[in-house]
């Protein structure tokens, strides 16, 4: 028995569930400011670098033991994640006092 299954538009087609808008003109993406290009290999370093730019940026956490240290980089992680910037995760001047 031969099953012959019905067309389904291409991704460049677009989708049921995603807005047609999204398809009306194509994608360009942004330049990079960056002097070379960011590949898989070299995005870690690259994201480093871009948080070490940063001028006078660092990250304190204080604490009164190790327990409400921990406590205190949690709290930043989740200011980072609902900022949606780990930029001050990533710099080089990062401490940690009690």
């Amino acid at each position: 028995m031969v099953r012959t299954l019905a067309p389904e538009p291409s991704f460049i087609q677009g989708s049921r569930f995603l807005p047609s808008e999204l398809w009306v003109s194509p994608w360009t993406p942004p330049l990079s400011t960056h002097p070379s290009p960011i590949t898989v290999e070299t995005l870690a370093e690259t994201v480093y670098e871009s948080a070490a730019r940063q001028s006078g940026d660092r990250l304190l956490i204080a604490g009164q033991d190790v327990g409400s240290l921990v406590m205190a980089l949690e709290e930043a992680i989740s200011k980072c994640i609902s900022l949606g910037d780990f930029t001050k995760l990533l710099l080089p001047n990062r401490t940690f006092q009690m």
